[in-house]
């Protein structure tokens, strides 16, 4: 064999080896913790008051919520796109003027994810998304019953994850995960 075609085929095998390193740092798989505060059902709750006067009964006088708490799995179709799931659970207490009894919601839904990242370093990431999918919402006012099915969505107007396989992240946006939203994430 000629030295040149040596020294090519010891550049080639080189070159890959780099190839396969650097994909390393691209983890194909992320699992998320969260916890988001001021979902849309509180929101919506909220924000319809302003079009109540105070004296009429349905006029919201408290609103008492836990937050939303979410688990997701995604995965990377490409090195910046992600696509994957989240199911998530948030219970809100709202109290009406002029009703005894106050009125419980619990919700439970599934979302679709994608997610965007803009910077795609191995320790930090800056990210967008939506996701939509299902939400089912239980109340119970007075010992009565009821249930129903909303369309869920999550817009993510800006995230930004630190650290490298095990991670923090916090997001800014608007939906049923909540405006802000803040976790612990795992690429693997």
């Amino acid at each position: 064999m000629r030295p040149g075609c040596l020294l090519f085929f010891q550049i080639v095998f080189l070159l890959s080896g780099f190839r396969v390193l650097a994909q390393r740092n691209v983890s194909a798989n992320e699992l998320e913790s969260a916890y988001g505060i001021f979902p849309v059902m509180e929101i919506k709750t909220i924000a319809g008051d302003f079009y109540r006067s105070g004296t009429d009964s349905k006029a919201v006088e408290k609103v008492t919520g836990t937050g939303s708490a979410a688990i997701s799995y995604n995965r990377s179709v490409k090195e910046r796109f992600y696509w994957g799931a989240s199911v998530f659970y948030d219970k809100a207490t709202i109290n009406y003027n002029n009703v005894q009894e106050a009125r419980n919601w619990y919700v439970f839904g599934l979302l679709l994810n994608a997610k965007y990242n803009y910077v795609f370093d191995a320790r930090f990431h800056m990210y967008s998304g939506l996701s939509a999918g299902y939400a089912g919402s239980w109340t119970r006012k007075a010992g009565i019953k009821d249930h129903h099915d909303a369309i869920a969505f999550q817009a993510r107007v800006i995230g930004l994850r630190f650290g490298a396989t095990v991670g923090v992240f916090a997001e800014l946006g608007f939906g049923y995960e909540g405006i802000l939203k803040a976790g612990l994430s795992v690429h693997f």
